[in-house]
C-alpha cells in the first residue's frame, strides 16, 4: 500500500469534506469539533478554515483515505511549536503502516519550521498513545476535561487527554 501525502489547499475543501465528517461520526470524542457543528458549515466556510490550518492529506490510488492538522503558534517566542489538533486514518487502512507513513511526511515535512510538535490524544486511547509514542512522541501528563461533552441527566461531561510532544532532531 503506498500513501502518498501532500498539503490539501481550500480547493480541495469538497474532497476533504466527506472524509472529515466520517472521522466526526465514527469518533466523536477524540475531536474537538463536533458533526453537528460542521455538518452545518459550508464549503466557502471549510475553504477559509483550510487557509487558516496545515491540513496533511494522505491519498491511495488518488482517494483521500488520511489526513493530519496542524496548527502553528504565532507569537514570535512560540513560533516553534505546532499542535496537531486531528488526526484521522479511514478504517480501511488502520494498521497498514499509513498513519506512520504520514506521520513521519509531516514531521519531516514541518521539521524547517518547527523543533516542538504537540498533541491531545483521548487519555484511554490506548491504541492512539501506543502509535504516538511508537512515533517519538513522550508524554507530558493528563490533563483533566481537556474537551467539553456536555450535559446529559443534569451532569457535565467532560474527555482527559494525555498531553503528548516530540522534538525535532537537532
Amino acid at each position: 500500500m503506498q500513501l502518498d501525502c501532500r498539503m490539501l489547499k481550500p480547493q480541495d475543501a469538497e474532497m476533504f469534506r466527506p472524509l472529515r465528517m466520517a472521522a466526526l461520526q465514527e469518533a466523536p470524542l477524540d475531536f474537538e469539533s463536533t458533526f453537528e457543528a460542521e455538518s452545518r458549515m459550508l464549503i466557502p466556510e471549510l475553504q477559509k478554515l483550510m487557509q487558516q490550518h496545515a491540513i496533511i492529506g494522505g491519498f491511495v490510488n488518488g482517494q483521500l483515505k488520511a489526513f493530519a492538522i496542524i496548527d502553528a503558534v504565532r507569537l514570535p517566542r512560540l513560533a516553534h511549536r505546532s499542535r496537531i489538533s486531528s488526526v484521522y486514518v479511514a478504517a480501511e487502512l488502520r494498521g497498514s503502516g499509513a498513519a506512520e507513513s504520514m506521520f513521519k511526511w509531516m514531521l519531516n515535512e514541518f521539521a524547517r519550521f518547527f523543533t516542538l510538535f504537540r498533541l491531545g490524544v483521548r487519555a484511554d486511547n490506548e491504541r492512539a498513545i501506543g502509535f504516538f509514542k511508537k512515533m517519538g512522541f513522550q508524554e507530558i501528563g493528563v490533563e483533566p476535561r481537556a474537551l467539553y461533552l456536555g450535559e446529559k441527566d443534569g451532569e457535565k461531561h467532560y474527555v482527559d487527554e494525555l498531553q503528548m510532544y516530540f522534538v525535532t532532531p537537532k
